[in-house]
C-alpha cells in the first residue's frame, strides 16, 4: 500500500517485521523489558520484501541534506567501543559516506 508519510511507511515496515505481534503489544510487553522471539516456519518471509538496499541508502543520501551528528553518523568499533568518525554539523556528501562505508567498512 502507498503511504502518505515516512512515519506511516516506518510503522508498516515495523509491523511487517514483528508480525503477528502487534506494535501495541510489542511496546507494552517487550520494549526494553523482554526479547521478542518469532518462529516463522517460513524461510522466505523476509525475502519477499527487501528491507533496505545499498541503492536505497545511496538514494536517501543524495536526495536530501543530512547533517552528521543530527541525521547520520559514520562509526566503527574499536575494542568493543563505538567510535564516531565524522564531525558533527557537517553536511553529508554521498561520495564521502560511500567511501567510508565501502572502502573503510564503517557503519552509517
Amino acid at each position: 500500500p502507498k503511504h502518505e508519510t515516512s512515519e506511516d511507511q516506518a510503522k508498516d515496515l515495523f509491523q511487517w517485521l514483528i508480525y503477528p505481534t502487534s506494535i501495541e503489544k510489542f511496546y507494552s510487553k517487550h520494549w526494553e523489558t523482554i526479547p521478542l522471539v518469532i518462529h516463522r516456519g517460513d524461510e522466505s518471509y523476509y525475502h519477499t520484501r527487501p528491507l533496505f538496499t545499498l541503492d536505497d541508502l545511496k538514494g536517501f543520501l543524495s536526495s536530501r541534506e543530512l547533517i552528521y551528528g543530527r541525521n547520520i553518523d559514520i562509526t566503527n568499533y574499536n575494542e568493543g567501543k563505538r567510535v564516531t568518525l565524522n564531525k558533527d554539523g557537517e553536511v553529508v556528501t554521498l561520495d564521502h559516506a560511500m567511501q567510508q562505508f565501502e572502502k573503510e567498512k564503517c557503519t552509517l
